[in-house]
């Protein structure tokens, strides 16, 4: 449905909105993780429901229960022209969203937190 410009200006846009906390993500029963904006169910999950690669980066219209585009992951090859394809983005981007929702990134920011307090001179 897209082509890899658009793919990756997606899964870019995607991956700015994580990181800046202001798209939130939620864990499914199965190692399926869904943002919801608007309408649309953003979808990143393995492609054989085990948690690992290859992965799939999905719009999902959950009104008609039917994906509009869906993108699978493929490794990086070692004769790669330099740049990653958007399916070569997506393990990254399941990684990043995976962080998110299971609230790893602020659990470490609070560790860290409580570790410098204790060698702060006040």
């Amino acid at each position: 449905m897209f082509d890899d410009s658009q793919w990756a200006a997606l899964i870019g846009e995607v991956m700015k909105l994580t990181e800046g906390e202001k798209l939130t993500w939620q864990a499914d029963e199965q190692p399926l993780f869904i943002a919801t904006v608007g309408d649309i169910e953003y979808v990143l999950g393995s492609v054989d429901n085990d948690g690992r690669a290859p992965y799939f980066f999905g719009i999902f219209d959950p009104t008609i229960r039917q994906y509009l585009a869906k993108l699978e992951s493929q490794p990086v090859s070692s004769d790669s022209w330099g740049g990653q394809t958007p399916a070569q983005m997506v393990p990254g981007l399941y990684a990043r969203v995976k962080r998110a929702a299971t609230g790893a990134d602020k659990l470490f920011s609070s560790l860290l937190t409580g570790l410098r307090n204790l060698d702060s001179p006040f």
